[in-house]
């Protein structure tokens, strides 16, 4: 079996990424034309630095956006806009949707918190540190990982994935069945 499971922004992620794209975008358009009309140029390598920071902020944040998730035979592949990440299903020890009120409070340790999604490493009290591969909150599954890590992903057909990922399961640890 390989199915895809497709990936959405929820309403939040969607008004963070409309708010901060034109200015990671038009902020270096806006220096490079002050500093082209002759504003003091003692400032340029400020600005460059600057512009730097902000366009590789933005770029890691675009590059990161989970698009889908693909079950197979024998991996949870996740697709990002630009590369993907590869878990071994036998790795899973357990998998759950689970609601934005029982995640409770998720504090972003190293992340991005809503440009094209929340990705990176999140912690929380319930399930502590967590790689997290999300779009929308509210369509959380968090997989438990055998060493006891966890990551999370949220799939637009929670249940369907859910469902799937636990199905290959049992036919890799029960092949006779």
């Amino acid at each position: 079996m390989n199915v895809e499971f497709k990936a959405e922004l929820d309403t939040v992620s969607k008004i963070i990424t409309c708010l901060v794209a034109p200015i990671f975008t038009l902020f270096p358009i806006y220096y490079w034309y002050m500093f082209s009309h002759g504003t003091d140029l003692k400032y340029e390598p400020a600005f460059i630095g600057l512009v730097l920071i902000l366009l590789s902020i933005f770029l890691i944040c675009l590059f990161n956006w989970p698009k889908s998730y693909i079950v197979d035979d024998q991996n949870l592949t996740i697709n990002n806009l630009v590369g993907k990440r590869i878990y071994k299903l036998t790795d899973f020890a357990n998998i759950e949707f689970i609601s934005k009120k029982d995640l409770g409070l998720a504090l972003r340790i190293f992340g991005n918190g809503g440009i094209f999604g929340y990705t990176g490493w999140f912690t929380t009290k319930t399930y502590g540190r967590m790689r997290w591969f999300v779009t929308d909150v509210h369509k959380m599954v968090i997989i438990t990982k055998q060493n006891g890590k966890s990551i999370a992903v949220s799939p637009v057909e929670t249940d369907a994935f859910v469902k799937a990922v636990k199905i290959e399961l049992n036919i890799i640890l029960n092949p006779s069945s």
